[in-house]
């Protein structure tokens, strides 16, 4: 980052004010006025998004609270997802022990648009219990409810990126994304890591499409449902597609897998194990306009021994034109 951490032995009553601490003082408003000026502070929704600041050096990022569970803690890392920091939860095992929340600060928001939120995570051993909700206030600052995003004991042990889509309730004017590390009803001890979370509106100004649901058991990629899409003229500018859609699979120990094509242009990919649908964001890059085209949905499951189900109900998308 563009300053160093000031520390509260640094500021302790009697302490002498040396030219070092004034250093780290004009660093600090530099690299703040940076990241306000160019619009980084907030372009991913919630402030410090991959946790790179922490200006007390305690350990917390900054714009984020941390509650421990029974037993539980958590600190920034080194070796980050995105940048060089990020936040673990430890969970030392033990009923009624846990890791802890952490919990952003309130942002802006409106029921107006649908909300996606993106989040990196993996822990050190699956079946530890994890979460991420959003909550929901009204102008008043008021809780109204959350919306459950992720919430299973299935977690990855390498590096993932998740997106998930919700239409906040009516009346919301605020949001605050909640990370849960290390759920204190589940007895299993190991780290959860959390990087890159991202709070987004979904500015559904695309066309109105939808894919029919498509079954299989096929082990990789398979051609099922589709449906003709109109990519309006853009100027011959290329656009990023970002529609949300859903998967689920009849055995929750299996995971299944959805994506969509145009062509050899493949989509991000969304998987879930177990039901039900489960709603996510996909997102695709489609060098061409003022055009059709067949956007066809894939579907796998790897492991087998279940069925994978897609669907793509939702009508709305968002073009994006890329430079």
């Amino acid at each position: 980052m563009g300053f160093d951490a000031i520390t509260t032995t640094e500021l302790a009553r009697g302490k002498p004010f040396k030219t070092g601490l004034a250093k780290k003082f004009r660093n600090r408003d530099d690299a703040l006025l940076v990241l306000v000026d160019s619009g980084n502070l907030l372009s991913l929704g919630v402030p410090n998004p991959s946790f790179e600041i922490d200006t007390d050096a305690d350990g917390k990022p900054n714009c984020w609270t941390f509650a421990a569970y029974p037993g539980g803690s958590g600190v920034l890392v080194s070796d980050g997802m995105h940048g060089a920091k990020r936040f673990r939860f430890t969970h030392p095992g033990g009923s009624g022990n846990g890791g802890g929340t952490l919990v952003s600060n309130v942002v802006p928001a409106t029921e107006l648009t649908r909300q996606y939120v993106g989040f990196c995570m993996y822990a050190s051993v699956t079946g530890i219990g994890v979460a991420v909700l959003v909550n929901c206030y009204n102008a008043s600052l008021s809780f109204i409810s959350a919306a459950s995003l992720y919430d299973t004991t299935a977690v990855p042990t390498t590096a993932t990126l998740f997106m998930r889509s919700f239409v906040p309730p009516a009346g919301t004017r605020f949001m605050a994304i909640v990370l849960v590390g290390g759920r204190n009803t589940i007895d299993v001890a190991g780290y959860v890591y959390f990087d890159f979370v991202s709070l987004n509106a979904l500015r559904e100004n695309g066309s109105d499409w939808t894919i029919a649901e498509g079954t299989g058991t096929e082990t990789d990629w398979t051609d099922k449902t589709s449906t003709t899409l109109y990519v309006p003229d853009l100027s011959g500018a290329i656009v990023l597609l970002t529609f949300p859609a859903s998967v689920k699979t009849s055995n929750s120990a299996v995971t299944g897998y959805v994506r969509f094509r145009v062509g050899s242009n493949y989509s991000s990919e969304i998987a879930v194990a177990g039901l039900p649908y489960s709603e996510q964001i996909c997102q695709m890059v489609l060098p061409l306009t003022g055009a059709s085209a067949t956007i066809m949905m894939q579907i796998k499951i790897p492991a087998g021994g279940a069925t994978v189900y897609g669907i793509k109900n939702i009508a709305r998308s968002s073009l994006i034109i890329l430079p």
